[in-house]
């Protein structure tokens, strides 16, 4: 009788930890990471409208920040980058016009980025539409600034801005079609180790972690 329960309490501790396990594979857990003080690396974010001021923005391409009448994209992306970031500030592009965000936007927020000296620059957007002009330009200044974006959530053929080349699209391993020089993660999923455990689900935060990450 004792080695039948000795047993069944086995085969449950077996389950249990299988569970355990597969629920870590589903989940990325992230430490807050210190910048070397010494990386003379600068940082930038091309969004949308901000709610609200955020400590961790350096310089922001607009006066008009808390125009927008409640929390934002922006607003989650600069939340989560000082919780695992917060020695960082970053140079954001308010690229929001009449609630849509450009090819042409985008280009001007690219261009600010150079103009202020960013080295490396986050797009945590992404749609279906090809822009000749936005490729040509980011080809061209592929050696003046580093840019990062996210692969939409959802399983994709084509991804833009992340599918271009010269740009280091940031996804999950469910990526359909995908470069070689993009960076893929086992989930979007994301639970930050801070004083204060915090939960984040999204490649728009998986994009600029890998830009921190990778600089």
């Amino acid at each position: 009788m004792r080695k039948r329960k000795s047993i069944a309490i086995l085969i449950i501790v077996f389950m249990v930890l299988l569970v355990g396990v597969k629920i870590c594979m589903n989940y990325i857990f992230v430490l807050p990471m210190k910048i070397n003080s010494s990386n003379s690396k600068t940082f930038g974010i091309i969004d949308g409208n901000l709610f609200s001021v955020h400590k961790n923005i350096a310089e922001f391409n607009s006066s008009k920040v808390g125009r927008a009448s409640s929390k934002q994209h922006g607003d989650n992306i600069l939340e989560f980058l000082e919780y695992i970031a917060s020695n960082v500030s970053f140079y954001y592009y308010d690229a929001e016009v009449s609630g849509e965000i450009s090819s042409a936007q985008i280009i001007e927020g690219l261009q600010w980025m150079i103009s202020q000296n960013v080295n490396c620059v986050v797009l945590s957007l992404s749609g279906k539409r090809y822009s000749e002009e936005l490729e040509k330009w980011i080809s061209a200044h592929i050696n003046r600034i580093k840019i990062y974006a996210c692969y939409n959530n959802l399983l994709n053929t084509f991804d833009y801005p992340a599918q271009y080349e010269g740009v280091v699209g940031v996804g999950t391993t469910d990526v359909m079609q995908h470069k070689d020089s993009d960076i893929l993660y086992k989930s979007y999923n994301i639970i930050v180790m801070s004083p204060r455990i915090k939960y984040y689900q999204g490649n728009s935060y998986l994009a600029p972690y890998a830009m921190l990450k990778g600089n």
